[in-house]
């Protein structure tokens, strides 16, 4: 398995796979040493490109988790928008009061 969970921009957009122009491998006596990975940045149109140890690779890394989910489910968390501090601090407090329950409570059973 990976260590590395993403390829990141210099602005901190994550790299998926509808970004990446040019992908390869870097091969010394006939053996894959690095993967190589040339991208352009959704976010700031940058181009880049990442050098990845060909043990670390998985193609996973590329995989863009929110755009493969269904619609219903993306409109959803679009809804909620982004986590505010205060939401942070009283989640941490109920965390330490309530412990391991506190998480089993929001788990939706499917």
């Amino acid at each position: 398995m990976s260590m590395i969970t993403a390829i990141r921009c210099r602005c901190g957009h994550r790299v998926v796979a509808r970004e990446v122009l040019q992908r390869g491998f870097l091969m010394v006596q006939w053996k894959p040493v690095y993967v190589y990975v040339k991208y352009r940045c959704a976010r700031c149109k940058r181009l880049g490109k990442e050098f990845i140890d060909y043990e670390a690779w998985d193609e996973a890394i590329l995989r863009d988790f929110l755009g493969n989910s269904d619609p219903e489910e993306a409109a959803r968390f679009e809804g909620l928008g982004p986590i505010a501090p205060t939401e942070i601090v009283a989640f941490r407090r109920e965390l330490r009061r309530e412990g391991a329950r506190a998480i089993e409570a929001l788990h939706e059973p499917l």
